[in-house]
């Protein structure tokens, strides 16, 4: 379970689905470097620790 300010620097969020395929919901983030980050849901409520999945999207005015 994250503390306070976990998501501190991040800009956007999208919850994406399934994307590792363990039947769980995942989370997509955007930092203020510009960095897309995910976290793996547990499927109690909680998410895993970031993990950076791409760099450069600072260009990109939003996730959908």
């Amino acid at each position: 379970m994250f503390g306070n300010n976990w998501a501190t620097g991040r800009n956007v969020f999208v919850g994406v689905g399934d994307l590792n395929k363990d039947g769980k919901a995942d989370l997509v983030s955007r930092n203020a470097a510009g960095d897309l980050l995910r976290n793996n849901g547990n499927g109690a409520g909680s998410l895993s620790s970031t993990v950076k999945i791409s760099t450069s999207w600072k260009a990109y005015k939003g996730l959908f």
